[in-house]
């Protein structure tokens, strides 16, 4: 009998070898240990949509018929869009779909509009990085959330202090590995050293991680995006203690081309799990993995094999594209939280 299954990671390999990406939305650079993009990629007179929180759909016989889905539609923290042949108004028809209240900015194939009065304009001046990781004019230091720390430098380097602590130090010691191994350097962030590390009993597992996780050097609920702060609240408002967690992700580098990130594929994500095995084989009291997102869930099987005596539980990405969609998702993301918090702790 034929394996479907496989015959299916070998088209998306093609499509990602082969393919032409002609639009990518992105949102925050990552979550909390993840990118936020969607892609339209279009592969032999087809196009396909790929997501980093989202499942793939397609083949679509047009970038119209594509552009159509729900998460084109929905407003969006920060928004960059990337494409190519596609006309300016076009691409402001869509900016203006995905850009929040007025004040808001987005850009536009680096270019950056603000919505004023409804309408998107173009800035006088234009940023040489993103728009909403620059000073407001006049201002001082930037000021940072208390949900998004890490994007205070400071913060960061006190952070990096602590990588090698006690509780943390085997897991560091992986991605030190992996970092040699495939001779990449930073785009392994690290585990956060405010995490449970090898004591925790929880482990979540998203797909990959975006450039503000490199750019902070941690997978962490306090890199500074609103995926992350969604995911911090989203933990604090469920009563799952910080120190019985830890974040991964199942391919632990980063997979895009330095400006944005593209989905993982199969071959990527067979590349990965071997890594996220070693991982399982460190945390000693690990009772439930859960698999964030739908990359994340769509390998249950396979990690199922790693370890026997877990419990899976599968919880919602926490991405603004997730999260602002409808406004019963957010207490959804917190629910499966609520759910992973009493497989751990047994009223």
């Amino acid at each position: 009998m034929i394996d479907t299954s496989r015959v299916w990671d070998a088209v998306r390999d093609m499509i990602s070898d082969e393919g032409r990406t002609v639009l990518s939305l992105a949102w925050d650079g990552n979550g909390p240990a993840h990118s936020g993009c969607h892609h339209v990629v279009e592969w032999r007179g087809l196009y396909f949509f790929q997501s980093s929180d989202l499942d793939a759909e397609g083949p679509f016989d047009s970038l119209e018929e594509a552009l159509a889905l729900e998460c084109f539609q929905v407003q969006t923290a920060h928004p960059e869009i990337t494409a190519s042949g596609i006309d300016r108004a076009a691409l402001l028809r869509l900016a203006r779909d995905v850009v929040g209240g007025n004040g808001e900015c987005v850009l536009i194939n680096g270019a950056r509009y603000t919505l004023e009065d409804g309408e998107l304009r173009p800035d006088s001046v234009q940023p040489e990085a993103h728009a909403w990781e620059q000073d407001p004019p006049g201002s001082g230091a930037r000021s940072v959330p208390p949900a998004k720390l890490l994007g205070d430098p400071q913060m960061r380097h006190e952070r990096l202090g602590m990588v090698h602590t006690a509780h943390v130090a085997p897991l560091n010691q992986l991605v030190a590995d992996i970092r040699r191994d495939r001779d990449c350097g930073e785009a392994v962030p690290w585990f956060d050293p405010l995490d449970g590390g090898v004591k925790a009993r929880v482990l979540f597992v998203l797909e990959a991680p975006g450039p503000r996780a490199v750019a902070s050097g941690f997978v962490s609920r306090d890199n500074p995006d609103e995926s992350a702060k969604n995911w911090l609240l989203a933990l604090q408002a469920a009563g799952l203690p910080r120190e019985e967690t830890v974040l991964w992700n199942i391919v632990p580098w980063y997979v895009g081309d330095g400006t944005r990130i593209r989905a993982a594929g199969p071959r990527d994500i067979s590349e990965g799990l071997p890594y996220l095995d070693r991982l399982i084989q460190l945390l000693p009291r690990l009772s439930v993995i859960g698999l964030v997102g739908g990359k994340a869930q769509s390998v249950e099987a396979r990690v199922a094999d790693m370890r026997g005596d877990v419990k899976f539980a599968r919880v919602p990405h926490p991405s603004p594209q997730f999260v602002n969609r409808r406004p019963e998702n957010r207490a959804a993301l917190t629910q499966a939280l609520v759910h992973v918090r009493d497989l751990v702790l047994p009223s």
